[in-house]
């Protein structure tokens, strides 16, 4: 089986793509991660994964035409045989024009599976594609994936943050690699502060990263069995 996952594997900074790469080649499957191998003519894959609509068209497209190409494309490629599968990562970018928002349009319509990360989303998407083909899995970890040795002392201590102090971390700060500083919240920290703060809830929240945690191995095989047994669908 030839599976391509359409992304420009360049200046990766998400590893979402890697890692699922990975987990299919550790399978045995065929994979190739490129933009330009959907535009090739010559090339058959027996299923097309594409994830963010923009890489197809640019991120920051203006030329109107590539929307007809898009269309056309596709359409050839199902007369060949090949399945699709979209990975709804956003309902829409944060930013984006014309041309992305119908490459939008154009793959959600034309695929033959969707994977969902969440409840959400696949009732959001069923509303507007009732005929569609569902499935949610989880957004996968990336464990092992980064170096994990450093200590949570030294990974404040490199980023100038109190020693005592309770931290949460929202947007990345400018010029910090945010994955270096994953270890300044741990279940344990979390377990530390329920007596200061909503003990049910942070219990809700740390039953939940744990369970997500245990069940990452379930996630990674239930997206490869999703991508193997297309057309048999298995719907939510």
């Amino acid at each position: 089986m030839k599976v391509l996952i359409v992304f420009e594997n360049k200046n990766v900074d998400n590893l979402f793509v890697p890692i699922l790469c990975r987990g299919l080649q550790a399978k045995g499957i065929d994979v190739e991660v490129s933009v330009e191998e959907f535009w090739t003519d010559d090339i058959f894959y027996d299923i097309i994964h594409f994830q963010w609509p923009e890489e197809i068209t640019g991120w920051n497209n203006q030329y109107t035409p590539k929307i007809q190409f898009l269309e056309e494309r596709i359409a050839f490629l199902k007369k060949q045989g090949s399945k699709f599968i979209y990975t709804r990562h956003n309902s829409r970018p944060h930013y984006y024009n014309s041309i992305t928002y119908s490459a939008y349009n154009i793959i959600e319509s034309s695929c033959d599976m969707v994977v969902h990360m969440g409840q959400f989303s696949y009732d959001e998407f069923r509303q507007q594609y009732p005929q569609s083909h569902n499935v949610i899995i989880p957004h996968h970890i990336y464990e092992n994936t980064y170096n994990e040795n450093i200590t949570q002392k030294e990974a404040r201590e490199k980023l100038n943050l109190p020693l005592d102090k309770f931290i949460i971390l929202g947007s990345p700060l400018e010029d910090v690699n945010i994955f270096e500083m994953r270890t300044l919240i741990s279940l344990d920290m979390l377990k530390e502060v329920q007596k200061d703060i909503c003990n049910e809830l942070v219990e809700s929240n740390i039953k939940g990263l744990e369970e997500h945690i245990k069940d990452e191995d379930r996630n990674k095989d239930e997206l490869l069995r999703t991508l193997l047994e297309l057309p048999n669908y298995k719907e939510v």
